[in-house]
Order: C-alpha cells, then sequence, then structure tokens
C-alpha cells in the first residue's frame, strides 16, 4: 500500500513545464519538512509496515527536484501539479493537506477512479470540498460521519519528539509569545500589548521572547515601532529560526501564551507540551480540545484586554514550576504521543484501507462503527 502525500503548493507554473526531476532541493525544503511531526509519523509507520511507500509532492514552479529521506519515504518538487500524473498508481491512497484550487480537476479525476482520499485541512477553508472520504479533524473529540458522507476521525496531530522534548536547561525567559509567522491573526500584539501593562501593574518586567518572522499588519505594526524606538518591554526578538531551535526556547521559557484567533490547532501550543512547558490560550475553537481540557494549561478571557491579559500572565507564572513541567509533559505524551496514542490510530485506519483498495465509504462507516 503506497501513499502520495501531497504537501503543500508554494505557486504552480502557469502550465506543466519540463523539468530535471533529479535535481537536488533546497536545505529549506527539506528542513521544513522533515521536521514535521508528520514526516516522523509517516517514518514510524513505514517501519512498523502499515504503509509501504510514502512519496510526498510539492508543487513549487521554483527549485524543482528530488530528495530521498530514506528508501521508502521521497519529497518530490514538480512545478505543477498535473506532473505528479505518471508517479501515481492505481491503489495508490491520496493524502492531501490544505488544498489548492488548481488541484481541483486532480481531485475529481481520483474520486471517479475510486482511490481513497483523505484529507487535513491545515488551516485553509478546504474542509467544505466533498471529495474527502477521511477528514484527519484534530479539532473533535469523538469519529463522526458529517451530512455529506465524509468520515471524520478525531486525530491528534504528530510533534516530531526528537526536537520537542524536555531539555535540562536553564529556563532563561518566562513567556514565549507563539512559535509562527507574527501578524494579527496569530495575536503576538496582544501579548506583547499585555507585556507593557504587566510593567505598569507589578513594577517588573517579565522576561520574553518572541520567534518568529515579523510581518506588517495593522495591530503588528507598533511592535516594529516599539522595537525601532528601543521600547520593547524586555522581548527577545531571535527572527525566524528552525525548528530544533523553536525547541529550545521553549525549554528556556516557563509559559508559552497563544491569543491568536484563527488557524487551526496551533502546532506551537503542541510543541510546547511536548517540552513540559505549561501553556496559555485564548479562542479554544482553534485548539485541540486536550491542550485546554486540563488544569495543567491554562484559558484567558482577557485576550483583548491587555490589563487582564497581564493579571492572567502573573497569576500563571506562580504556577509555572518544574513538577507542573513534568505533568504537562506526562499529560502529553498520554493523550498525543506518536507512538502511543496516534500510530494506534494509524494501524486501525490503514489496516482497513489495504483490506479496500478502492474507496468505499459504506465500508468504512461499518468498520468504525456507524452502520
Amino acid at each position: 500500500m503506497k501513499v502520495k502525500y501531497l504537501f503543500t503548493s508554494l505557486g504552480a507554473a502557469g502550465r506543466p513545464i519540463d523539468y530535471d526531476g533529479n535535481n537536488p532541493l533546497p536545505h529549506d525544503f527539506l528542513r521544513d519538512f522533515t521536521s514535521e511531526g508528520f514526516c516522523y509519523m509517516w517514518l514510524r509507520m513505514l517501519d512498523f509496515g502499515y504503509v509501504d511507500d510514502v512519496e510526498v509532492f510539492i508543487e513549487s514552479a521554483r527549485f524543482p527536484g528530488f530528495h530521498e529521506v530514506s528508501p521508502k519515504l521521497r519529497i518530490r518538487v514538480v512545478p505543477h501539479i498535473i506532473q505528479i500524473e505518471p508517479f501515481l498508481e492505481p491503489d495508490d491512497i491520496m493524502f492531501i493537506r490544505g488544498g489548492f484550487r488548481n488541484w481541483f480537476p486532480l481531485l475529481e479525476k481520483w474520486q471517479k477512479e475510486k482511490k481513497w482520499i483523505l484529507f487535513y485541512q491545515a488551516a485553509t477553508n478546504r474542509g467544505v470540498w466533498k471529495f474527502w472520504d477521511v477528514v484527519f479533524n484534530d479539532l473533535i473529540k469523538e469519529n463522526i460521519v458529517d451530512p455529506y458522507g465524509r468520515f471524520h476521525l478525531a486525530f491528534k496531530k504528530p510533534t516530531h519528539p526528537n526536537l520537542f522534548k524536555p531539555m535540562e536547561i536553564p529556563r532563561e525567559f518566562d513567556v514565549c509569545i507563539g512559535a509562527s509567522h507574527i501578524h494579527d491573526k496569530k495575536g503576538q500584539w496582544k501579548v506583547v500589548r499585555a507585556l507593557e501593562e504587566y510593567g505598569k501593574l507589578y513594577g517588573i518586567q517579565p522576561r520574553a521572547v518572541l520567534p518568529g518572522r515579523l510581518y506588517h499588519g495593522v495591530a503588528t505594526n507598533f511592535i516594529s515601532a516599539l522595537e525601532q524606538m528601543g521600547k520593547l518591554p524586555n522581548v527577545a526578538m531571535p527572527g525566524m529560526v528552525s525548528r530544533e531551535e523553536v525547541g529550545k526556547i521553549m525549554n528556556k521559557s516557563k509559559l508559552f501564551v497563544h491569543c491568536g484567533a484563527a488557524g487551526q490547532n496551533d502546532r506551537g501550543v503542541l510543541e510546547a507540551m511536548a517540552c513540559g512547558t505549561p501553556v496559555m490560550l485564548a479562542n479554544l475553537k482553534y485548539h485541540a480540545p486536550f491542550t485546554y481540557e486540563t488544569p495543567l494549561s491554562f484559558v484567558t478571557k482577557n485576550s483583548d484586554n491587555a490589563a487582564g491579559l497581564a493579571r492572567d500572565i502573573h497569576i500563571a507564572l506562580q504556577s509555572c514550576t518544574e513538577e507542573r513541567r513534568k505533568e504537562v509533559k506526562q499529560y502529553f505524551e498520554e493523550e498525543s504521543s506518536v507512538d502511543a496514542v496516534i500510530l494506534p490510530q494509524m494501524w486501525r485506519l490503514f489496516t482497513f484501507l489495504r483490506k479496500n483498495p478502492h474507496a468505499d465509504r459504506e465500508a468504512l462507516w461499518r468498520y468504525y462503527g456507524f452502520l
């Protein structure tokens, strides 16, 4: 059983063009994928024989080429998505991450060919498309079948345990403000505003770190202004760093705060918990239930109130002990470990797919007890 994993589109060519599929891929392509929790999950599934082969496709008109992560896991970058067709076989399982408009005709074709089409939404709006036979849904607690017959697997998004794990290093920072691109929807600006208020309320300034590339935004622009004036409230800004470095930053931080109001199950939250770092969340509908349905995490209702958020952060920091870190890590392993939790889920699903190589939704519903 072979999986074709459509990872992302980074700008397709206007039409299919000739390319040398043997060109080496740039380091950024390889680093971004191989440090993904999904990459680790596929490698483990290959180790255990749940699947026989995984080929990852990235659509990009820049730097098309090929890289072998392992003998059974390869990354192929094609200028146009239609150019994956020569690599497909009749019984391939199609795993789609996100989805892009120019993929639509191929999805229609694969559905007619009775290929299984699996889907992870990845903060896109493609969840409304009806192609998906199995939706890897990390925002629900129980499996469901929706009104369109799509089976939603109550999925736990994987993190990479070799990068995100507890480390015996000094806690240099009180607060880690997210771990992603810095823009309005991610909400880092709300935490920086709260840290300004924190100084006024308590007469001290917590040590904070704000990793990520700074983008422009109506609400975010003030961060650049504060930085230029030298008035950023004790916030280190290391810029866009590798996931290896993000893991270290999370370990150096006593509390991870995420106040974004968009996206889907931000991996920074999961990665922080994998490191044992307690998290504070707002806007819970964007997060996996297990991340906030525990007294080990902090929930703020004051993400839009700088003074209120400052008070919540102050109270939380009093409880961010080393003992709590151990409890957070243990809880995360029990709820979302790749080996203990996610792989058994994948074994159950892919055992069925191996026995049923052509899409049959009713058989899938019956297998999971919905018929």
